[in-house]
């Protein structure tokens, strides 16, 4: 029997084989460009300027090692135009000139007969007497060149996490101990941690007026930033509502804490109850008296939920009436309460100047608190996922669009929290203000409240 053969029974092509390529982007055509530039540019000086590219090489090396800031580049700048004073630039590019014109006359020599490399009068004199005077317009023209790809390389990468210097360290310490002790009051806010620099990371009150969200993934390391808030607020004199949404039976330690500083700066203290009208009335009595009001958690959370709510309506009235209240909230594990309630007292504590501080370990409370225009605080080491969230990606690797992120595009802008804050660890924070596009990455420092006064 004759076997037959059924028209178009073979295989498909393969459809990925006939595809036409896609031609380059302009950004990818434009690094291929300065990719050849500068393989042209290293030819050229290391068969003609090798002293400049020695030079270069050591300082490009020095920077991504020691991981100091680019300022330190002024010390070899000021260094060869000290020694280009002292030569004379005239004699120093003059030997610079000679110096490669014969070193290009010599390998043009090995390149028509190989056996002169072994020769020792190839170059026609020893380095020792021409390599010198040229050294000072190598150190400088290296200089240049390293400013330039260090600072290149910093931009397509991001900034290393710098080494401090020996006036910041001490700086640091110096801010660290009096943050410690309580003194976190700033001109226009407070300081709630010590940055790279020595310098005290600062929340002003103004930012804080359009409510802060202050997340990690431990109770304790959110507990830091809250006591810094507090303390400069009891030492502002501010009307403070410290509100723990956890239903637990014994109170927090925020809660002590506020309590804890309230008495030892002579501010009255009170403890709230469930009862709807005595925390109305409590509340309205401390924001015009400027006291401290403490909601402490409870097994059934009724106290928290009842101190929001009144806080609302105290701040409602104020703002129907055109006053403001020099008033700052607390408020734990926000992701407890209703989201509709909590967006209704943002809107008017930002009516009434009231700064509202949100603690929440819920990294969907954070990122949907962030989307409203707040001030957010990352506290400690936090997942991949938890980051991408706060910088508004979505959780697989794809942009609202539906396109794939990959790494290079989601660090080349698209994630400003992956890459400021994904380098933290325990005790450091970072703070980015609603809007803006400066991470402000800090050392957190925990304040003891025994020592303060």
């Amino acid at each position: 029997m004759r076997a037959s053969v059924t028209p178009g029974a073979d295989y498909a092509p393969r459809r990925y084989l006939a595809a036409p390529r896609r031609p380059p982007d302009a950004r990818r055509r434009g690094t291929e460009i300065l990719g050849g530039l500068a393989a042209v540019a290293l030819t050229v000086q290391a068969l003609a300027a090798p002293a400049v590219l020695l030079a270069a090489g050591a300082l490009i090396a020095v920077g991504r090692l020691s991981r100091w800031r680019a300022s330190w580049l002024l010390f070899p700048l000021v260094l060869s135009t000290w020694w280009l004073g002292e030569e004379g630039l005239r004699t120093a590019v003059a030997a610079l000139a000679s110096g490669s014109a014969r070193l290009v006359s010599a390998e043009r020599a090995v390149a028509m007969r190989p056996d002169r490399l072994l020769h020792p009068g190839t170059l026609g004199a020893s380095p020792a007497r021409w390599l010198p005077p040229q050294l000072p317009v190598a150190l400088a023209a290296g200089t240049a060149e390293a400013a330039v790809i260090l600072l290149a390389w910093w931009y397509r990468r991001g900034r290393p996490p710098w080494r401090p210097g020996i006036l910041a360290v001490a700086r640091g310490r110096v801010a660290a101990a009096g943050l410690r002790a309580g003194r976190s009051v700033t001109a226009d806010g407070c300081a709630v941690g010590v940055t790279a620099t020595g310098r005290r990371a600062e929340l002003t009150w103004k930012a804080a007026e359009s409510g802060v969200v202050v997340t990690g993934y431990d109770d304790r390391e959110l507990a830091g930033p809250a006591a810094a808030v507090l303390c400069a607020a009891i030492r502002r004199r501010k009307t403070v509502v410290v509100i723990d949404l956890r239903a637990t039976p014994r109170p927090s330690g925020l809660s002590r804490q506020a309590a804890t500083m309230g008495t030892r700066l002579g501010v009255p203290v009170t403890a709230l109850s469930a009862a709807p009208g005595d925390v109305t009335r409590v509340i309205g009595r401390a924001v015009s008296e400027r006291e401290v009001v403490v909601a402490a958690a409870d097994a059934a959370g009724s106290a928290g939920r009842a101190a929001i709510g009144a806080l609302t309506a105290v701040l409602t009235r104020l703002r129907d009436v055109g006053l403001r209240a020099d008033c700052v909230a607390v408020i734990a594990a926000c992701e407890q309460e209703n989201p509709a309630t909590m967006a209704a007292l943002l809107s008017v504590a930002a009516d009434t100047g009231t700064a509202v501080l949100l603690l929440t370990t819920s990294p969907a409370c954070a990122a949907g608190l962030a989307d409203s225009g707040t001030t957010t605080i990352a506290c400690g080491s936090l997942p991949p996922l938890w980051l991408q969230r706060l910088a508004g990606l979505p959780p697989a690797s794809q942009d609202a669009a539906g396109h794939d992120l990959d790494a290079a595009g989601q660090q080349h802008g698209r994630s400003r929290w992956a890459r400021a804050a994904g380098g933290l660890t325990s005790g450091e924070l970072a703070i980015m203000p609603a809007g803006g596009r400066t991470v402000v990455r800090a050392r957190a420092v925990t304040i003891d409240v025994r020592a303060s006064r």
